[in-house]
């Protein structure tokens, strides 16, 4: 039953790994008149931030005292992913934000199914983690992969692309 969460979220954690090592890589190769010492521990330092900003975020939204209905609870997991998603990229831990999301879902799905937030909890939640997970698929199904694809769409300049290469796609 658990297998596929699992999945999604070590493919959500490997593409976080992916963007944490590209941007040490990038960090070492493109002088940017910083510190060379700082830059090397951006990478590191991206992965610290997100851990602990998405612990402290999961246990922000498992407290089912004050979200105590589904659409509480997917509202504020959206709304507290997007804060450290923004929080983050203001201060250029873009990566730092990612996991936050990613792991604030995790921590916050665990919270609600353990009811370890004891005096700020209703108790163990059994399901709810599927409720929220629902609500954000219908979120992003209905608004925002149509808004980023519709983006990305009006992006390409079709004057630069050479009609020979156009069969190849």
């Amino acid at each position: 039953k658990g297998i596929p969460s699992l999945v999604v979220a070590a493919a959500s954690f490997d593409d976080v790994v992916a963007i944490t090592g590209f941007s040490m890589c990038i960090g070492v190769a493109i002088k940017t008149g910083a510190d060379p010492i700082l830059e090397g521990f951006h990478g590191p330092l991206s992965v610290f931030i997100g851990l602990i900003l998405g612990s402290i975020g999961g246990k922000f939204i498992g407290m089912t005292k004050f979200w105590n209905s589904d659409r509480k609870r997917s509202m504020i997991t959206m709304f507290t992913c997007l804060f450290f998603m923004f929080l983050c990229g203001y201060f250029h831990y873009e990566g730092a934000g990612a996991l936050a999301g990613l792991v604030t879902g995790v921590v916050g799905a665990e919270t609600w199914q353990s009811g370890t937030m004891k005096y700020l909890s209703n108790g163990p939640l059994k399901g709810a983690q599927h409720e929220v997970e629902h609500a954000v698929a219908k979120l992003w199904n209905l608004f925002a992969q149509p808004v980023l694809f519709g983006i990305v769409g009006a992006s390409v300049n079709f004057k630069e692309i050479d009609s020979s290469v156009i069969p190849y796609a």
